[in-house]
């Protein structure tokens, strides 16, 4: 298989948005990448293998899964050998058996890595290797590598999971890149979070990677962004686009409504008597209509989740009964619904 890295660089679309039959899982279990024309040769043809699930769902587990202290310290010795090893080749080690056995170092390290999931170890065995001294900006170098050369879904995630602990702002683009791709969009955001002590710039960032995924990557991302955003271009896309998903519109609806401000975008417009533009009123009822499909789930975020609701939902419906939502036949259907759940008083 190629590198990762250069299998997603090759196949974004204007350097953004990765096709929508790209998925890393398939490639990297040998489907071709394009797909032929006609069809054929495909060798792995499940499709309901979706990029970022395992990742999004088990850190949804209360108590999820982790591997134990002795586990931890193994791994974080194996690959303190590892990145010394990688550390030599790279200043330019030219001894044949020492090249050698350090290669077989990095590969016992990357053995590890194979053997045990990321998401279960990156956290313990990163501080491990800092409190067995291992140097930080060897890490970080080796983390770079394994972003960049790596061929296999786990290589890639934790060096990912390297950079943002140990590396630097400029490896933004990299990380940035990497998140593109559903599958590694959950440790990229957090990545950028640590990289980027700039709020905006982390914001600016993330956003990013929200807008070129759908599904569990975009769900990761979007959860990620903090509550209080300034930039109004991006409240505007949190609530015109924000919860529009593959996996259903309850996933992000109370994140939208949050992040997006949609009580304070409402309310704006019933003071001011402005209108709502299409796209804004679209996204708007997907936010509701999410709000009520999540009602149903267990567990799923929904209207109470969301601070000064009714002044939220009294504003929807007055901008909606005097006429301010553009071009949307949904909304008096959800007023209509509101009033029938009691979350709002009929006019």
């Amino acid at each position: 298989m190629e590198r990762i890295y250069e299998i997603i660089s090759s196949a974004l679309e204007n350097g953004t948005k990765l096709p929508a039959d790209f998925n890393i899982l398939r490639i990297a279990q040998g489907e071709a990448y394009p797909p032929p024309a006609d069809g054929t040769d495909r060798t792995f043809t499940d499709d309901g293998v979706r990029e970022g699930e395992f990742d999004a769902v088990i850190t949804r587990i209360p108590a999820r899964f982790t591997q134990h202290l002795v586990v931890n310290m193994y791994a974080a010795i194996v690959l303190k050998k590892g990145v010394a090893a990688y550390d030599k080749i790279k200043k330019g080690e030219t001894d044949e058996k020492k090249i050698n056995a350090c290669n077989k170092k990095i590969e016992s390290a990357k053995a590890v890595i194979e053997k045990y999931e990321p998401i279960t170890i990156a956290d313990k065995v990163l501080s491990q290797m800092v409190s067995i001294k291992t140097p930080r900006d060897q890490i970080a170098e080796f983390g770079r590598y394994l972003a960049k050369e790596g061929k296999t879904v786990n290589q890639v995630k934790l060096g990912i999971a390297m950079i943002g602990f140990f590396g630097t702002p400029e490896d933004k683009d990299t990380v940035i890149l990497l998140g593109r791709c559903g599958e590694f969009a959950f440790f990229a955001s957090k990545a950028l979070s640590t990289l980027l002590k700039d709020e905006n710039e982390f914001v600016d960032a993330c956003m990013e990677i929200v807008r070129a995924n759908d599904g569990w990557g975009k769900i990761s991302a979007l959860i990620d962004l903090p509550d209080k955003i300034g930039n109004e271009e991006h409240k505007r896309w949190l609530i015109a686009h924000g919860n529009e998903c593959s996996l259903g519109l309850y996933h992000l609806a109370v994140e939208c409504a949050v992040k997006g401000d949609l009580g304070g975008l409402l309310l704006g417009c019933v003071n001011d008597k402005t209108h709502i533009d299409q796209e804004l009123a679209n996204g708007i009822c997907n936010i509701i209509e999410g709000l009520f499909q999540a009602e149903k789930i267990s567990g799923a975020d929904s209207f109470s989740e969301i601070n000064d609701v009714g002044t939220m939902l009294s504003s929807f419906a007055y901008c909606v009964r005097a006429g301010y939502l553009t071009g949307n036949d949904r909304a008096q259907a959800l007023v209509d619904k509101l009033v029938e759940s009691k979350y709002i008083r009929k006019a």
